[in-house]
């Protein structure tokens, strides 16, 4: 016989409690040992259907397979090498192991003290634990008997057997053949990078999954995620709660379309770790800050055409017609204290953000319009330009005169008042949208250190401001705009009608964060909000007589109500909607474990980060994603829709979003076939577009 095969089934070695589900084997080619060369024994499970054993690391639960041998003088064992394992979910657990046939190797050698041609016996005590529903430990004791030869007769090629066997371990990289980073986040929050460096291994790429040896680094139940490089490969492991380790040892397995699977071994030992934030996905593989730049310059110039914007780039349209007249000095010093108000708003939310995720906090473009409390002070804003719009007050008359000749005694005229404050206003404005180039230059400006997130943020301003600027550094550009006369009041109080359509989107944007009685509540606050205009105006027709009634209409009443209703707002937070949005039959709500599931059942994925406050998401639902042939287009691929709501404010979504790079909403991710990397769509949307991307990754 070429091979001793010791074989046995293990049904009731000792007691039923030790039935362990599963046929062993112990194979040593054609039963020899060769002087001072190493020899792989085969150790064989075959655990029946449903039934798994496990890896060096078993992950959340279970114990390694484990042998002892006790040698003749002369012959030693090396430790059992193990093959690359499976994720395996048990229950609520994820194991590391294998639920086919598994061969380990064992290699073992015989020194120059052993007797040529004698022959030996060799003592294996094999112990394992093999789980389904339930698990049941195993334990046997075999012996085996080999015969000693001259290293020179040992054949020159491994018997197939342990050729396959070879074939399924992983292979240890050398240290320039990959990089791995372990980033410390915002919080107590870390990740690891592991990249493996060969082009070749991108080709038809499925899955990737990293095994640690240990589980002192990260729980087996880790998200990761991998994407393709300039350079080959890398996993990303995102890690709750931050731990210092000195190394990370494990192996990389890769599996290919036909269910072909490559590992490799990596062993890293860790000088210090890194706690910077990771730097965002870019939209191509030389990012740069040049770059970033360029793309928020070119965002915030696209922004104005953008629908949340028009209302406000209306009124500075008018205004521009009205300054046509002034001198050219007077049109600049306009024209830069817009773009000023424009700049200090962009660096005022940068620094805020700045501060907060210093606290452990991550917000991203817009996260002001998730408190109820700023939506509700913004429908305010709007409510009381559309009033002064259509004439019910003018923003021009005593009050404002008053304050002008207050910063004129300050040696700062209302010339640069009123034009600074409309680019704050035009800033507010901005934020429930988002353009094309828009949010990787925000992804990445807002997850660098401060300086260059006020450099990319700057350039975003500029952007915005810049047709108003080339209008104030260039008036004779104003030609071509029409002549001012008596069409100028009509089309004002036109323009209050578009700002009153945004309050009433404002209210459904509110309706979605608080309940009935916070909604109700805001309406009482409008109701105040005229009341007080009202006691004003009053105030102005009956003019200071003095007395108590004077005292109590031009003073105490207005005061009392403005108190209130700054009381009224800020206690709009405590009427948030406690209901999750719930599956509308065709998107079901986002969440990693739902995702991760599909994934992992192979199957497509399109999700929708969207807010209710997102002008840019809903022209994209309401004229792509709903519309009837590109669900039918998601349908016949068996895309499994999902949908985030990044309304009100949700630590998960900001954190899932931030590991694509991006911060600000929509985001459109999808993930092809079981593949945990997605394709990150634009935000602007088409059919086209969708069926191009799907088509692609076919």
């Amino acid at each position: 016989m070429n091979l001793i095969l010791l074989l046995f089934w293990v049904h009731s070695l000792f007691a039923q409690t030790q039935m362990t589900h599963t046929k062993v084997e112990v194979l040593i080619p054609q039963s020899s040992l060769y002087q001072l060369e190493k020899t792989n024994a085969v150790i064989r499970f075959t655990p029946e259907p449903g039934w798994h054993i496990y890896w060096k690391n078993p992950g959340d639960s279970g114990l390694p397979p484990s042998i002892e041998w006790t040698m003749p003088e002369g012959i030693s064992a090396d430790p059992m090498l193990f093959p690359a394992p499976e994720r395996i979910n048990f229950g609520h657990l994820m194991n590391y192991g294998y639920r086919e046939v598994t061969d380990f190797l064992v290699p073992l050698t015989a020194n120059e003290k052993t007797l040529l041609d004698s022959n030996l016996t060799l003592k294996v005590n094999l112990k394992w634990l093999i789980c389904k529903e339930e698990c049941q430990p195993g334990k046997v004791a075999l012996d085996v008997d080999v015969r000693i030869h001259p290293r020179e007769e040992k054949p020159a090629l491994e018997p197939e057997m342990v050729r396959l066997a070879l074939s399924k371990m992983p292979v240890l990289l050398k240290p320039n053949a990959f990089k791995v980073e372990h980033l410390k986040e915002i919080g107590n929050k870390s990740s690891y990078k592991i990249e493996v460096l060969d082009k070749a291994l991108k080709e038809n790429l499925l899955e990737v999954v990293f095994f640690q040896e240990t589980d002192e680094a990260f729980s087996a139940d880790a998200p990761q995620h991998f994407k393709k490089t300039k350079d080959g490969i890398e996993i990303s492991i995102s890690v709750d709660e931050f731990k210092a380790v000195d190394s990370l040892n494990g192996v990389v397995t890769l599996r290919y379309t036909g269910n072909k699977i490559k590992a490799f071994e990596i062993r890293k030992n860790f000088s210090k770790v890194s706690t910077s934030v990771p730097k965002p996905e870019a939209p191509s593989e030389h990012q740069s800050l040049l770059l970033m730049l360029f793309f928020g310059f070119l965002g915030g110039l696209i922004l104005n055409l953008m629908p949340c914007i028009l209302p406000v780039l209306s009124i500075k349209v008018l205004e521009l017609v009205n300054t046509a007249a002034l001198s050219r000095k007077k049109i600049l010093i306009k024209g830069f204290s817009f773009t000023l108000g424009v700049l200090i708003s962009f660096w005022s939310l940068a620094l805020f953000i700045a501060i907060l995720k210093k606290s452990g906090n991550y917000l991203g473009w817009g996260f002001q319009l998730q408190s109820p409390v700023f939506v509700a002070g913004l429908a305010i804003l709007f409510f009381l330009m559309a009033l002064n719009l259509l004439g019910v007050f003018e923003f021009g008359g005593s009050l404002m005169q008053i304050a002008s000749k207050v910063h004129r005694k300050e040696g700062f005229g209302h010339q640069y008042v009123e034009p600074f404050l409309s680019g704050v206003l035009t800033t507010l404005a901005a934020t429930p949208c988002s353009a094309p180039f828009m949010g990787t230059a925000l992804g990445f400006a807002l997850s660098q250190n401060i300086g260059i997130s006020l450099l990319v943020l700057t350039t975003l301003g500029l952007g915005l401001a810049f047709p108003y600027l080339c209008f104030s550094l260039f008036p004779s550009a104003s030609r071509l705009l029409p002549k001012p006369g008596m069409w100028m009041v009509v089309f004002k109080e036109i323009l209050a009608f578009p700002l009153l359509a945004t309050v009433i989107w404002l209210v459904w944007v509110l309706s979605a964060q608080v309940n009935s009685m916070g909604v109700s509540l805001f309406l009482i606050e409008l109701l105040g909000v005229v009341f007080l205009i009202w006691l004003l105006g009053l105030g102005l027709k009956r003019g200071s007589k003095g007395g108590m009634m004077d005292l109590l209409i031009h003073r105490l009443l207005p005061f009392g109500v403005l108190i209130l209703m700054l009381f009224g707002l800020s206690s709009l937070s405590d009427f948030k909607n406690g209901v999750a949005a719930s599956d509308d039959g065709v998107w079901k709500t986002f969440s990693e474990e739902s995702l991760t599931s599909s994934i992992k059942q192979g199957k497509s994925v399109f999700i929708d980060f969207t807010a209710n406050w997102c002008v840019t998401c809903k022209v994209n639902e309401k004229f792509v994603l709903s519309k009837p042939d590109v669900l039918s287009v998601f349908k016949k691929q068996n895309i499994v829709l999902m949908k985030g709501d990044w309304t009100s404010e949700d630590p998960k979504i900001t954190s899932f979003l931030a590991k694509y790079g991006r911060n600000s909403v929509p985001v459109y991710l999808y993930y092809n076939q079981g593949s945990e990397e997605p394709v990150i769509l634009p935000q602007i949307l088409s059919k086209e577009i969708i069926s191009k991307t799907i088509e692609e990754k076919k």
